[in-house]
């Protein structure tokens, strides 16, 4: 329970302070400083919206494997454009609308393994587990 907590304060510190851990500072010097992605009724920058994702995404993989967040490697953390709905994770025997949706994608590494988290521009990230579409990087 410690271990959770001390999560949750160290990315609102990140978060407030808006401080970048080392990993993430050569991914973001590679992307427009002026990106943005909208959610809900704001209009987010891209290197905070992805930070927010990022931390959040560490966090469900840190308790999912029931380890530590410094044992989880930041790979990537990209805006995209998916190609349909499904933000390249459909569900068996689901229908999705063939739009273009802003989102994100991000890879993080634990224990050996690539795990890879998707989200929309108006949710949260979730962990996919059968990726089955590229999406469009937005450049």
């Amino acid at each position: 329970m410690k271990s959770y907590a001390a999560t949750i304060m160290l990315a609102l510190q990140l978060t407030a302070c808006n401080a970048q851990p080392p990993e993430m500072l050569e991914e973001q010097s590679n992307k427009a400083d002026n990106a943005t992605l909208a959610t809900g009724n704001h209009s987010i920058t891209d290197n905070s919206f992805l930070d927010h994702l990022v931390a959040i995404s560490s966090q469900d993989l840190a308790k999912r494997l029931t380890i530590d967040i410094d044992d989880i490697e930041l790979i990537s953390a990209q805006k995209v454009t998916w190609p349909n709905s499904s933000a390249g994770c459909p569900k068996p025997h689901r229908s999705y609308m063939p739009r273009l949706t802003e989102g994100a994608l991000i890879r993080l590494r634990a224990a050996g393994e690539v795990y890879e988290y998707h989200s929309k521009a108006s949710g949260p990230p979730f962990l996919c587990q059968r990726p089955t579409s590229s999406p469009y990087p937005d450049k």
